[in-house]
């Protein structure tokens, strides 16, 4: 048995991170609990690993606000350290900027991505950067500052490839053809995620099946192949599933909504609709509940409901969903 109260909080840390490994999030979550109740706190840095830890599940389980606090309470004790561990910090900034990138929050995710960028550049930890530089490249698209974003999706594979991480370098192929598609440079965008669906398929990458098969199906909907739109959104709904990424599998549903309804399936769509915005919803996923509800808006005005698809169109433009239950409700 561990002798001290260091010792077996920090075992209850390394069993929750084991049953996290497991996808025993729930289990994870009150190991980890009960190892930050047990810390000492004159062990500073053992307080702030367990604390990344009880955000990085939480994150996995897209429960952002909640990822953000336990996130903060890990920076916090690294700022008491006297040598904190820059390569914790760099996965904690990380995950901070991550977790409010999905609530909408882009600024102060590129801020945090920054940051970690220098404290993995101090810990000299080539993967930590290269999570730097990937995260910072989705930003920068996501700010529209598309020169910078190529410039950090270059970096960020040159490094991932360098240290034979190929599931992450092929991630990036994915942000790659994010930042061509935003630059209007739509057949290489399509080049770059059809190879990205091909090695993730061949790596049996359920999670970048979810992405890449996602973004070719709003490539196929944007190009009028309806059909070849929701064969793709159900190959990215079902892989999402599988890797548990609820965000993408509801965004890839809309899409779907939006195929069926353009072949005249309407109950179709509104099925899909609704069950995407629920997902969304749930986790406070206010960016893709955006993109979503403009979706659903474009639909609704098409077949000239005007005053529901303006009351979307509305949530969409203030990001403040309230009335999302109500008007799903109305529509049935």
């Amino acid at each position: 048995m561990p002798a001290t109260a260091n010792e077996r909080a920090d075992l209850q840390r390394l069993r929750g991170v084991a049953l996290s490994e497991l996808r025993r999030n729930r289990d994870a979550l009150s190991t980890l609990q009960d190892a930050a109740a047990t810390a000492p706190v004159d062990d500073e840095e053992l307080n702030a690993a367990i604390y990344a830890e009880i955000g990085t599940v939480l994150q996995i389980e897209e429960r952002f606000n909640a990822a953000i606090e336990a996130n903060r309470r890990a920076l916090d004790w690294l700022n008491q350290c006297r040598h904190a561990d820059p390569a914790l910090r760099a996965r904690v900034l990380t995950n901070l900027g991550s977790s409010s990138f999905r609530l909408g929050q882009h600024a102060e995710a590129m801020a945090y991505f920054i940051r970690a960028l220098d404290a993995a550049t101090d810990a000299e930890s080539l993967l930590r950067i290269a999570n730097a530089h990937m995260a910072l490249g989705v930003a920068a698209r996501a700010l529209g500052e598309l020169d910078r974003a190529l410039e950090h999706c270059n970096r960020a594979l040159e490094l991932f490839s360098r240290i034979h991480h190929e599931r992450t370098a092929n991630r990036i192929i994915n942000n790659l053809g994010d930042v061509h598609y935003a630059a209007g440079r739509k057949r290489e965008a399509a080049e770059l995620q059809r190879r990205c669906l091909q090695r993730a398929r061949e790596l049996k990458d359920d999670f970048e099946i979810g992405v890449a098969a996602g973004a070719l199906a709003r490539y196929a909907l944007e190009e009028g192949k309806s059909e070849t739109a929701v064969v793709l959104a159900r190959e990215s709904q079902q892989a999402a599933g599988r890797s548990g990424d609820h965000l993408h599998q509801a965004v890839a549903a809309a899409v779907e909504g939006a195929a069926a309804d353009r072949l005249g399936r309407r109950r179709v769509a509104n099925q899909r609709f609704t069950q995407a915005l629920q997902i969304l919803f749930d986790r406070s996923a206010a960016v893709e509940l955006a993109e979503v509800c403009t979706m659903y808006a474009d639909i609704l005005r098409w077949r000239g409901q005007d005053d529901r698809a303006f009351a979307f169109m509305r949530m969409a433009a203030e990001r403040d969903f309230g009335k999302l239950a109500s008007l799903l409700k109305a529509g049935r």
